[in-house]
């Protein structure tokens, strides 16, 4: 009774939030072509795996209308970072921990107390209500589903219907035969009404709590659609409003988040990546951040992308190779700074040309072509980081490093465009001492052993 009394002063600010609608209805944004109604040609929604159509083959992908910028040599720019997901397992453990936090705390602890508070009130778990909201929920699907044949519009307002009883059966079901069903049917229905935000809290929730799921192929391929569409949506914007735009606002729509990023696009894309890695979805979700990023000149990110790619699909796909290459490449800062991305982007050159070895078709000729290009292009590179390390030595009068250095540069760049004025240099700087003089030696005689110069 003690502990009842306890949460009365939580109860009043939880009336508020109890019986109320799980996710919004916000206003809709125009349709677009990814939305069910256009995916399927004037069809409407449709429960088939057809939304997955993206053929990204050998060629990068490009927009209507638009060509993939390649960026400049030394143009790297920061950016984000793939945040790091939790799997279920992770999740249990971390809920378990709070519980016994709670335990430890008297159960004061806002989860502990809201769902006294629901209970208290009749609104918390219940297979018996869950079961008739899911049985409410498939009668509103299947009218909206025959609705749709001839009045589309009112078909999504019907969906929307649908997905709120769903949500509401998932909240009553937790811990129950029905709750995997009813996150699933919400995020069917609302990914109907073409309300995309709301619908992947419904997907994620799903994959959280039931990550073996009968429904994970259709939740993937959904999933993929959301952040196609999103990326298109952001690609668009960025086009019209200059690479200045990072984010689009949207308060009212439903079909996009409130602040539309990069990052809220590869978040989704990573959630069909997580639960599924290996497969033909994931690669092609892996394809398209990396292209997303090398686009956008975030080729540290790229560079990630298409190393997981290439571990993943690397003996097949020769795409990924190349690009990779080319993300390294535009990493480079210039000579003045770390090789590091050259000699990468050389490793994977030589890997490249090993694993897919010339023959006869067009595209095995054009790929070498290609792969030799960027290899030499590389080398290129490599060698005026020798040249450029050769000209501080001798800034510094170290003439002999400096000979040393342009002797390196001709044993291993002979087809370099510097071997001609190196071996020029060569020959000024032969007959110079091979280190500057030191004006401070006969201090050595007079200072003790313990400070002397070494």
């Amino acid at each position: 009774m003690q502990h009842a009394l306890s949460t009365l002063t939580f109860v009043f600010l939880c009336v508020g939030l109890i019986g109320c609608d799980t996710m919004p209805n916000p206003g809709k944004l125009a349709s677009h072509p990814l939305s069910p109604d256009n995916a399927t040609r004037g069809q409407g929604y449709t429960s088939n795996n057809d939304l997955l159509t993206t053929d990204l083959g050998y060629a990068q992908p490009q927009k209507p209308g638009t060509n993939p910028t390649a960026g400049h040599y030394g143009a790297n720019q920061a950016g984000t970072h793939r945040q790091g997901q939790y799997t279920a397992e992770m999740l249990r453990e971390m809920e378990e921990e709070n519980r016994q936090l709670a335990a430890e705390e008297g159960g004061w602890t806002p989860e502990v107390l809201f769902e006294d508070a629901t209970q208290a009130l009749g609104y918390g778990q219940n297979k018996e209500i869950a079961e008739k909201l899911f049985a409410q929920g498939r009668e509103t699907f299947d009218r909206a589903l025959q609705l749709q044949k001839t009045n589309a519009a009112e078909a999504k307002k019907v969906f929307s219907s649908a997905g709120k009883i769903f949500s509401k059966a998932a909240d009553r079901g937790e811990g129950t035969t029905v709750h995997a069903n009813s996150l699933f049917y919400a995020g069917e229905s609302l990914f109907a009404a073409s309300e995309y935000k709301e619908a992947l809290v419904a997907y994620r929730a799903l994959l959280k709590f039931h990550e073996t799921t009968i429904h994970l192929k259709t939740t993937r391929q959904r999933l993929f659609a959301i952040a196609k569409y999103w990326e298109d949506v952001y690609e668009k914007q960025q086009k019209s409003g200059g690479a200045a735009v990072h984010f689009i606002p949207n308060y009212f729509g439903s079909q996009i988040p409130p602040m539309l990023q990069m990052s809220k696009t590869v978040e989704v894309y990573e959630d069909v990546i997580n639960p599924n890695a290996g497969s033909e979805i994931a690669i092609k979700s892996l394809r398209r951040i990396g292209d997303f990023y090398f686009r956008h000149r975030y080729y540290d990110e790229a560079c990630d992308y298409y190393k997981l790619l290439i571990e993943q699909n690397g003996d097949k796909d020769r795409y990924a190779y190349v690009q990779a290459i080319k993300s390294h490449l535009n990493s480079y800062q210039g000579a003045e700074y770390t090789p590091r991305p050259l000699t990468t982007a050389k490793k994977l050159c030589e890997t490249a040309l090993t694993l897919f070895p010339l023959r006869k078709t067009d595209a095995d000729r054009k790929f070498q072509a290609e792969i030799r290009k960027l290899h030499q292009e590389t080398l290129n590179l490599l060698a005026e980081q020798r040249w450029q390390l050769a000209k501080v030595y001798e800034a510094k009068g170290y003439y002999r490093a400096a000979r040393m250095s342009y002797g390196q540069l001709l044993l291993e760049h002979k087809n370099s465009p510097l071997v001609k004025p190196t071996l020029k240099r060569l020959a000024e700087i032969k007959d110079y001492p091979d280190r500057p003089r030191d004006y401070l030696s006969w201090l050595d005689p007079i200072l003790p052993e313990e400070v002397r110069r070494k």
